[in-house]
């Protein structure tokens, strides 16, 4: 059996059996029950939601209008870094080859202003062959299309490649969209 917090809110209701008084409360709050299971700080998604709301309000006026988003960023797994997601809503999962795919053909935009695709994840070590697809990536490569503004007036296109890296990702990476991908959660 799971041991667990009770909340300020958990119902307690006494029950006696053969003379002996049990509470049942129901808890709010697992404990974890696994050292380095993954855990997110509330912080660090209340932060998140609060930089994805604002870069959302930021490009409403921009076409295509930009309405979800999602944040890109270091998290631990085991000891062991990797890429995580925040959405709008507060959901905090790793970011695996499954999410990744959902993007493929998605228009992507870096902190609303700069054109990106996300792909190539590599899993963290020691995962087996059929589960790859659900691992957590420890590295991504990022494409970036941005213009090139020292040119002056004639701004000519630049592309970009990026690697991200979970061990080295210090700044979290915002990423605005027209839409959520289908798989994924709201």
């Amino acid at each position: 059996m799971a041991s667990c917090v009770p909340s300020r809110n958990a119902y307690t209701s006494p029950k006696t059996t053969h003379g002996t008084n049990y509470a049942r409360a129901q808890c709010a709050f697992p404990k974890r029950t696994h050292p380095g299971d993954p855990v997110v700080p509330y912080h660090t998604i209340a932060f998140s939601q609060q930089k994805l709301r604002a870069a959302l309000r930021r490009s409403g006026g921009q076409e295509p209008a930009l309405t979800y988003g999602f944040v890109v960023h270091s998290r631990r797994q085991h000891e062991r870094p990797t890429l995580g997601l925040i959405t709008l809503n507060g959901e905090s999962l790793p970011l695996n080859r499954r999410l990744l795919a959902a993007l493929d053909g998605v228009p992507l935009w870096l902190f609303g202003h700069a054109r990106v695709t996300l792909d190539q994840g590599t899993p963290v070590d020691g995962i087996p062959d059929d589960k790859l697809d659900d691992a957590p990536l420890a590295t991504l490569l990022m494409h970036i299309a941005t213009f090139d503004v020292a040119a002056g007036v004639a701004q000519n296109l630049v592309q970009v490649e990026a690697s991200i890296r979970a061990d080295t990702l210090v700044q979290p990476l915002i990423v605005l969209t027209p839409s959520r991908p289908e798989s994924w959660p709201r």
